[in-house]
């Protein structure tokens, strides 16, 4: 009996150790979705702040340029 006891609580951590580990795998992955998308959303942004700097940039050249 007291072996069939120690064997139940050893089943029931390797168990609870195993879903923690696939938990936390989980928990890694969405963060890694989420890292993902954030950092398309920036270099969007980068990408579309470049732009508006080089209108900018071109704008006051043209002004520059008129007598």
């Amino acid at each position: 009996v007291s072996l069939c006891r120690q064997l139940s609580v050893e089943i029931g951590a390797r168990t609870a150790s195993a879903l923690e580990v696939q938990r936390l795998q989980e928990c890694r992955q969405l963060e890694r979705e989420r890292e993902e998308v954030e950092k398309v959303a920036l270099m969007e942004q980068v990408e579309r702040l470049q732009q508006e700097l080089e209108l900018a940039r071109a704008s006051h050249e043209a002004a520059d340029n008129v007598p």
